[in-house]
């Protein structure tokens, strides 16, 4: 099960590269 801030995390680091 992978947390929600995790996740967050990655999205900001996708948005971030993106």
């Amino acid at each position: 099960m992978t947390p929600p801030r995790l996740f967050w995390v990655w999205l900001l680091v996708a948005g971030t590269q993106a």
